[in-house]
């Protein structure tokens, strides 16, 4: 994949990954992490999110987000930007 990257003040881009509490979500958001991304892990398991974002520490935050609900995606998309900045990266 490669190095993040980074937005017009040499901070790593932003990545949001859906269904990062588990399985190919989680593969991905932990891959997007290990390549240098801030990465949002969304999922509608919110404890199982905070514990895969717990182990990137500073670099990671998670939201509990429904991508069936169109309240619960603009929720999160907030908050990511609020924490970490623009999303540059949807998975």
């Amino acid at each position: 994949m490669g190095e993040a990257p980074e937005n017009s003040d040499a901070v790593p881009a932003v990545a949001l990954v859906t269904g990062a509490a588990s399985g190919i979500g989680l593969a991905c958001a932990n891959r997007l992490a290990a390549d240098g991304f801030r990465v949002v892990f969304a999922d509608n398991d919110g404890p199982a999110a905070a514990r895969a974002a717990q182990a990137h520490q500073s670099s990671a935050i998670h939201v509990e987000m429904d991508v069936t609900d169109e309240v619960s995606v603009s929720s999160g998309f907030q908050h990511a930007h609020r924490a970490l900045g623009p999303v540059a990266v949807l998975v």
